[in-house]
């Protein structure tokens, strides 16, 4: 069992990795502007990936350097308020012990799936302007 079964421990798992993501621009930016890219794609094509430039994005972010985030990639400030709202909504359902708002399934898929497209069109865009980082 490696997910928790229970709602309330479900809850308590999506706000601890959201905690994370969210926290750890903070602990990484040093990290990663120094480091070597550690993308599969791009180590193996030796070109960007559709999401290459999202962690710079965010840490960018977390420091207040909006246009740098806009910059490095388009998607990392809404990235960053998607994973701000889902951390709101899940602490709210752990404090009231139960969902604020009643979600469908289909409509997460179709937000995720809407970014995905967007990021694939973002990227062959940025392709074809040679801006890929």
């Amino acid at each position: 069992m490696l997910w928790p079964q229970t709602a309330q421990g479900r809850r308590r798992a999506w706000l601890s990795v959201l905690t994370l993501f969210l926290a750890s621009p903070f602990f990484v930016r040093e990290f990663v502007s120094t480091a070597p890219s550690v993308c599969t794609f791009r180590n193996l094509t030796g070109q960007g990936c559709p999401g290459c430039g999202l962690t710079r994005s965010v840490c960018a972010l977390s420091e207040g350097r909006l246009l740098d985030s806009l910059r490095l990639h388009v998607c990392g400030p809404l990235v960053y308020l998607i994973a701000l709202g889902a951390w709101g909504y899940y602490l709210a359902a752990l404090i009231r012990d139960r969902e604020p708002l009643a979600i469908e399934p289909r409509h997460v898929t179709r937000v995720w799936l809407g970014m995905l497209i967007f990021m694939i069109g973002y990227w062959i865009v940025r392709i074809l302007m040679g801006a890929v980082p």
